[in-house]
């Protein structure tokens, strides 16, 4: 395989996405993967909404205080796109009035999508190391 310059890996088109059906919704969504910095939008969001107890060493999450309420619409939002590729969604909040059954099998297929599921982080794992040949 040739060597990759960066102007290549730029123009990589390398964001995908897949076609659901939502029998629900009476028809069907794209689920696109994350670019890098989408993903970290969405880790500092679910971030900033942790409240901790202790300091240094000591700190750890508060459960009570914590609230990562419309968490799973928050990350559709940032994955559900039209035929353009254009977000269906600007504001994450509509989503959290539709029904739980709906949004958490999307929630948990696009989480698996883009590679953020457990099974997904074990298989980058052991890839990585069996990947080194220091």
């Amino acid at each position: 395989m040739a060597c990759l310059t960066a102007s290549k890996i730029v123009e990589a088109k390398d964001i995908k996405r897949q076609e659901v059906e939502v029998p629900e919704w009476g028809g069907s969504v794209y689920i696109k993967e994350l670019s890098n910095i989408e993903a970290d939008e969405f880790e500092k969001w679910q971030t900033s909404r942790l409240a901790f107890k202790g300091l240094g060493a000591n700190r750890t999450i508060n459960p009570k205080q914590t609230d990562l309420r419309g968490q799973f619409s928050k990350f559709l939002s940032m994955c559900m796109v039209d035929d353009d590729n254009q977000l269906l969604f600007s504001d994450y909040k509509a989503l959290t009035k539709k029904s739980y059954k709906v949004i958490k099998r999307l929630y948990d297929l696009a989480v698996s999508y883009n590679g953020m599921d457990d099974e997904s982080q074990e298989e980058s794992e052991k890839n990585s190391e069996s990947g080194q040949n220091d």
